[in-house]
């Protein structure tokens, strides 16, 4: 038979070709090896430097706004309680008394009394009083205890503070200035008094030594920031430079009356940077943002300045961040070698095992070729492995052991497993195609239920939905609908997860809609109890015997835009209320919707919340709550929540979403998702009751 290898067949002529295949094949797979390595990490380090140099960018912007408003927020805590104790004496009634009948006696003990008490109170224990009757400018602070008088005129450019006060300011005003009765440079505070008509009668306050006010507001973790405070002219009131401050401050003073002062414009590079700046900061006094950045050029050095407003004092403050020391190339560097490194090992491991699992096997199986081609046929080989270079040395060796009987019927028998496997891994194949079509059409499905984001803006402008279903389908979704002159937003959580809490989602979205559409959409306790009537209607339908009982958890709202009502109604779920960094939960009832536990008569109950002004709402899903992680695989909880949302106040519902995600991310480390995950939340365009 024709194909069979027999003693007379020259070893020579059969295989010419197998003197040493494992040095070709290990000298060309090492080149390949090499120049692959080469060239990927050549586009790998070109990438990731141009990547580096946007990050650094965006990372510097983020860090120079969030920068803006801590600085922003730690010079108000700093200036705002002495703002309201100089308001608070501006409106003591003894003051006021003493300050149109200044000849009385009795009324100035009183009055002394009383500014002796604020001068305690005060950061610096220092207070002023002119009354404009006499003009007598009355200060003590705590460098003596002698009380200190003199009579401000009009024509004394150093008193010309207390006219220009009168004429321009209604409540109160900041300053920085040299007072020449104390011989000293403060941050004033002067608070206009006024009579039961609301004319003026004087000014008082208390003044913060301009040191320690500066050390402190200047004061940096980072040496790299710089913090400057300019008024709504643009003149520094507090820079690092202490001299431009004096300068300032001197230069309305009776040695200094031909100073000029020094605004931020000063230390621009040129007129664009200066109508930018100006732009941004009328933009800022406008109300549009909180807080906004743009490059600057500061005396000579580049920065990315975010800038924000304090309306209270009129004042703006300015953080400068030199984006060359936020992300250097080199921070990246530790990275970048770490991916070359890793990429090395993995093709020196792709090469190692490559030889041990491939090229030395392939070795043994040629000498022993050649073995069987010098007519040695009873060559066997150890067989330690079960994958296809194990099944070659088996079949190696039976056909060593019946070379010239079984040598077509090895080829068949081979051929025949092959074509088996083949078919075996295409029915496999297949069958997880189908499945996977079948779950990803569900999962469309399903998504064509959910409310689209042309539809959620229509609905609520500013909002903001995370849905993180637990497998491909989802048991949870959510909805938001408008109505004329009122919004329903919900989420719902559905009994079960994956495929039968997919197949219960659509049933449930077919009999809300139905309730929404026909029965009621305005009052969410009464579509509570039509949901809950139609589904154990539908369910006793389908299921005569009562042997399934399933229902859902649902958090529904209802928000009339001409009125800014808002209406709550939950079973098992919250309304999470974040009024400003005040996070307020509106429980829902425990009744459940369609199961057939006890309460199931009792109805449920119509809530209203109660917020301030464009309040933050969230409805979201028991899975969020749930979900184990951190150290002890502990949930979320209802607490981490509400301090989260607590801390994203003021930030757009985008940000805070995005923000959201990355805590749950962080929280559920490694854990596995227990549960669908469902978060909504929108602002109100105005105030709710």
């Amino acid at each position: 038979m024709t194909g069979f290898l027999t003693p007379a067949y020259s070893p020579q002529v059969i295989l010419p070709s197998l003197a040493s295949p494992s040095t070709r094949l290990r000298t060309t797979f090492t080149l390949y090896i090499v120049g692959a390595w080469l060239l990927i990490g050549a586009l790998t380090v070109g990438a990731f430097l141009l990547s580096a140099r946007s990050l650094t960018l965006v990372f510097a912007t983020r860090f120079a706004r969030t920068e803006a408003m801590l600085e922003k927020n730690r010079v108000l805590s700093r200036i705002d309680r002495e703002v309201a104790l100089a308001l608070k004496l501006a409106d003591d009634p003894v003051v006021k008394q003493w300050a149109v009948r200044e000849e009385d006696p009795r009324l100035r003990e009183l009055a002394m009394a009383q500014l002796e008490s604020f001068r305690r109170a005060f950061t610096d224990h220092l207070y002023f009083f002119a009354p404009l009757a006499s003009l007598h400018y009355f200060i003590r602070d705590s460098t003596g205890p002698r009380l200190q008088v003199t009579t401000l005129k009009p024509d004394l450019p150093s008193d010309q503070w207390y006219f220009q006060t009168l004429k321009t300011v209604d409540r109160f005003a900041l300053n920085v200035d040299y007072d020449r009765l104390i011989e000293s440079t403060k941050v004033w505070i002067n608070a206009v008094m006024k009579d039961d008509q609301g004319k003026p009668i004087g000014i008082c306050g208390t003044g913060m030594d301009i040191s320690s006010f500066l050390v402190q507001v200047l004061q940096h973790a980072d040496p790299n920031d710089v913090t400057i405070l300019v008024d709504h002219d643009g003149t520094l009131t507090a820079h690092p430079n202490f001299s431009y401050v004096i300068r300032n401050a001197e230069a309305t003073s009776a040695a200094k009356e031909t100073a000029q002062k020094v605004t931020i414009y000063d230390l621009l590079n040129g007129p664009a940077e200066r109508a930018r700046l100006s732009s941004v900061l009328t933009a800022l006094a406008g109300g549009g943002q909180d807080v906004q950045s743009l490059p600057l050029t500061v005396e000579g050095r580049p920065y990315l300045a975010a800038a924000a407003w304090m309306p209270s004092i009129d004042w703006y403050n300015i953080v400068l961040v030199d984006t060359s020391r936020v992300l250097r190339v080199s921070d990246f560097s530790p990275l970048a070698i770490t991916i070359l490194l890793s990429l090395l090992v993995l093709l020196a491991a792709v090469a190692l095992l490559l030889g041990r699992l491939v090229i030395r096997p392939l070795s043994a199986l040629a000498g022993a070729s050649r073995e069987i081609a010098s007519g040695r046929y009873g060559v066997q080989l150890p067989v330690s492995r079960a994958d296809e270079i194990g099944q070659l040395t088996r079949a190696f060796n039976a056909m060593s052991a019946t070379v010239k009987d079984t040598t077509e019927g090895l080829e068949l028998r081979v051929q025949e497993r092959t074509r088996d496997l083949t078919q075996a891994n295409r029915a496999l194949e297949e069958s997880q195609r189908l499945i996977l079509e079948s779950l990803e059409y569900a999962r469309r499905v399903q998504a064509s239920i959910l409310p689209g984001s042309e539809a959620l803006a229509a609905a609520i402008p500013e909002h903001a939905v995370l849905y993180l279903p637990r497998d491909v389908v989802s048991g949870d979704f959510y909805v938001a609908r408008s109505f004329g002159d009122h919004v329903v937003a919900g989420v719902i959580d559905c009994m079960g997860h994956g495929v039968p809490g997919a197949f219960m989602t659509m049933r449930v979205h077919a009999v809300l809609s139905h309730v929404l559409d026909a029965v009621c959409s305005d009052d969410p306790a009464r579509i509570l109890e039509e949901l809950d009537h139609a589904l154990r209607d539908r369910l006793l339908h389908d299921d005569p015997d009562q042997e399934l009982d399933s229902g859902l958890d649902i958090a529904l709202c209802a928000w009339h835009r001409g009125s800014g009502q808002v209406r709550f109604a939950g079973a098992g779920l919250s309304l999470w209320i974040q009024d400003g960094s005040r996070v307020t939960e509106l429980k829902g009832d425990t009744r459940r919707v369609g199961y057939r536990k006890p309460g199931a008569g009792t109805p449920w109950t119509r809530q209203a919340a109660q917020t301030g002004a464009a309040p933050g709402l969230y409805l979201v899903t028991d899975g969020l709550l749930d979900q184990a992680g951190g150290p002890r695989g502990f949930g979320f909880g209802r607490e981490r929540l509400a301090d989260l949302l607590g801390s994203l106040a003021g930030m757009p519902m985008a940000a805070q979403m995005d923000r959201l995600r990355s805590a749950l991310a962080a929280w559920q480390g490694s854990h596995a998702q227990r549960d669908d995950i469902t978060a909504l939340g929108f602002r109100l365009s105005g105030g709710a009751t």
